[in-house]
């Protein structure tokens, strides 16, 4: 006997709900990495200022850089984005599938 499938709506369903996942994870990703810049840019600007006042022997100023900079790595970093777990709906979806998959293997 020969099975012949007509559709595989499951899989397809499982694969859009995995492709919303990471596309949003790609976004999370896309803007952490943007955060981690400016934050590594905020940080080079106030070693660099921090740095030409105490070349120009400006103590004061150098000071209040250097509490600005202990104050900057102090400060909370960004968080590191994670997959989103899989859906409860993506799941009745997977065991739909796997449901008649057991069926074509039974019929076989």
């Amino acid at each position: 006997m020969d099975i012949i499938t007509l559709s595989d709506h499951a899989s397809d369903m499982i694969g859009q709900e995995k492709a919303k996942r990471q596309a949003a994870f790609d976004a999370d990703m896309a803007r952490y990495k943007s955060r981690v810049a400016a934050r590594e840019a905020k940080s080079a600007s106030l070693r660099a200022r921090s740095q030409e006042a105490r070349g120009q022997h400006r103590w004061l100023a150098w000071i209040g850089h250097l509490i600005l900079r202990v104050a900057h790595t102090l400060s909370a970093r960004p968080v590191v984005p994670h997959m989103a777990e899989e859906t409860q709906t993506a799941a009745v979806w997977k065991a739909g599938s796997e449901g008649e998959r057991r069926v074509a293997d039974a019929l076989a």
